[in-house]
């Protein structure tokens, strides 16, 4: 039957009256059972990506309102050898302000998540003096050392939720 419907209608609108070879219903069943799994699944996946969305949008925007609230945090890991650490913590927190809003929005979505994924590529280095440095910061040494991959798990995060495409237009393509 091969069927990659959009609703479970189109799964029922495909199923006709059992046909007089036996295989051939069983065969009909099954393609109905996989089919209305694969919309089950893809609704898991959409309200799963809504969520993450949701919490990474709302995640950024604090995080970036906070480099204008208590700008200090942000120019104490700022490694010395980066020119204008003031520009830089405003510029970074306006970009993590717009990256979470655009999340929100569809048309900006995928610009939105490839400038966040930018952002936390060029933060990174903040991480590693940090790393260097951990005397000079309040945190555990292995929190510092978490931090790294950390940025990864962030990486895919805003991946799956702004650029990958949802499951539902690879199904339909």
């Amino acid at each position: 039957m091969g069927c990659y419907p959009i609703s479970n209608q189109d799964c029922l609108s495909g199923f006709k009256l059992p046909a007089p070879n036996p295989w051939v219903f069983l065969k009909r069943r099954m393609d109905l059972i996989i089919c209305a799994r694969k919309n089950a699944l893809a609704s898991d996946v959409k309200l799963m990506r809504t969520i993450l969305r949701l919490v990474a949008a709302i995640f950024f925007v604090v995080a970036g309102t906070f480099h204008f609230l208590r700008p200090e945090m942000y120019l104490q890991i700022m490694p010395p050898y980066f020119p204008a650490p003031q520009l830089l913590v405003a510029v970074s927190g306006a970009a993590e302000i717009a990256g979470g809003i655009g999340l929100l929005i569809r048309p900006w979505r995928r610009p939105a998540g490839w400038g966040l994924i930018t952002l936390l590529i060029a933060v990174f280095p903040a991480n590693i003096y940090m790393l260097q440095h951990p005397g000079q910061f309040h945190f555990a040494t292995w929190m510092l050392l978490a931090r790294l991959p950390l940025q990864g798990v962030f990486i895919a995060w805003i991946w799956f939720v702004a650029i990958q495409r949802p499951l539902q237009e690879e199904i339909t393509s």
